[in-house]
């Protein structure tokens, strides 16, 4: 039951955005121009101050309403491990989103290490493709052969207008304050860092630890988040760690999969058994 778990667990953390074989590391780059933020001289995105996230709802919700007229590229990575280093999981989900976000093409790879694979699986991949009125999924488990079917849309996995909510809940578990503004490329952006601690009403879900680094635009987009705390599997301690990077925004494609045909194909096979 507690192996199952894990797999639920990580699966909906693939799926919210989904979930690099390593810990990736936000970085800035090198601003072009860099000067510290300050009260009264600089505007910021809609929940947003100096002081920090001063509500995550109004920020996940300024993302959520800037994304919904361009095209973007979102990649979201986490890794399972032992303080020791061990992995027990890991996996990373890429979904490339039109316009408005009723077409895109997500895929996602995880793998588990021996002592949390559930019925033998070890790495699992899934792809999904939809527009505005179809989804269609590609399934590979262990190797093997891929599977494919078509799905209902409201059932498509990885739904992209779903990412405002892992943006919430990672800033809603904690204080933050804004560290500096920058810019990069014509782009104001904020930096963005955690009090290292949960809210106390969430300590015990982190474990009591806490830590969170975001890249803001003044828009409100998140371009790039690393969420790391500490949980607990099979009675010993793990730390959960995720990644969220935004790239390519209004320069992204989605295209239809070679394998279309046959997950309709498929799909409609089995609505009529």
């Amino acid at each position: 039951m507690k192996r199952t778990f894990l797999v639920l667990f990580v699966l909906g953390m693939v799926g919210s955005a989904p979930p690099v074989s390593s810990v990736a590391t936000v970085t800035s780059g090198t601003p072009q121009s860099q000067s510290f933020a300050q009260d009264g001289a600089t505007e910021y995105p809609p929940g947003l101050s100096a002081d920090g996230v001063t509500d995550p709802l109004a920020l996940a919700d300024a993302h959520r309403e800037a994304l919904g007229n361009t095209s973007y590229t979102v990649a979201t990575s986490y890794a399972f491990r032992r303080p020791n280093g061990t992995v027990l999981s890991q996996g990373i989900t890429t979904t490339r989103v039109s316009s408005g976000g009723e077409s895109f093409y997500a895929v996602t790879s995880q793998t588990q290490s021996n002592a949390t694979r559930p019925l033998g699986i070890g790495r699992y991949e899934l792809a999904t493709w939809a527009n505005e009125t179809r989804a269609v999924t590609a399934r590979q488990v262990r190797g093997g052969e891929p599977t494919y079917r078509e799905v209902s849309r409201e059932r498509a996995p990885f739904e992209p207008d779903t990412q405002w909510e892992l943006l919430y809940s990672a800033f809603a578990a904690t204080n933050t304050t804004v560290v500096e503004r920058f810019e990069r490329d014509g782009t104001a952006l904020f930096r963005v860092v955690s009090t290292e601690q949960p809210r106390p009403e969430l300590a015990s879900v982190y474990g009591g630890s806490y830590s969170l680094v975001a890249i803001v635009d003044s828009q409100g987009v998140v371009r790039t988040l690393q969420q790391t705390y500490r949980t607990t599997f099979e009675d010993r301690p793990a730390v959960v760690s995720r990644t969220v990077r935004l790239t390519r925004l209004g320069n992204t494609t989605v295209e239809r999969p070679d394998w279309y045909e046959k997950a309709v194909a498929n799909g409609t096979t089995n609505e009529t058994r």
